[in-house]
């Protein structure tokens, strides 16, 4: 469970601080109330926030040795849900085709990065001569 809060912890900030840098570097693309202003920058927003998703599935499965890839699936499934209760939520505040590659995309970038750390790590281990020397 640790890995998995971790893992969306790392998730969140990375995309609220990715957020926050270029609501800072680039003030023009966004409204008044933060709403994006060009189908450019949600896909530059989209684009970012799948590779927090990944890093996130990425760290899930560095601190949870014992099963990594089905870790990173359990976070897949959470941001799943999470997504979910984001269109319910706030049915308008994106245009639906952001949020329909959104939800289809996030979960599979976490677990991609959950079996990119775990593919990573049995690598590691098979060039040890199989002793896990971590």
């Amino acid at each position: 469970m640790l890995a998995i809060l971790s893992g969306f912890a790392v998730m969140g900030i990375t995309a609220i601080g990715s957020d926050m840098v270029l609501g800072r570097i680039m003030p023009s693309q966004f409204g008044q109330g933060g709403e994006v202003k060009s189908a450019s920058m949600l896909a530059a927003i989209l684009a970012y926030t799948l590779v927090a998703c990944a890093l996130g599935g990425y760290v899930t499965a560095a601190i949870a040795k014992d099963r990594p890839v089905q870790s990173a699936a359990l976070l897949a499934t959470l941001i799943a849900v999470m997504t979910i209760a984001n269109l319910v939520v706030m049915p308008g505040s994106t245009p639906l085709w952001w949020k329909i590659l959104g939800g289809a995309l996030s979960g599979p970038s976490a677990f991609f990065g959950g079996w990119i750390r775990a593919r990573t790590e049995k690598t590691q281990i098979l060039k040890l001569g199989g002793r896990d020397k971590f």
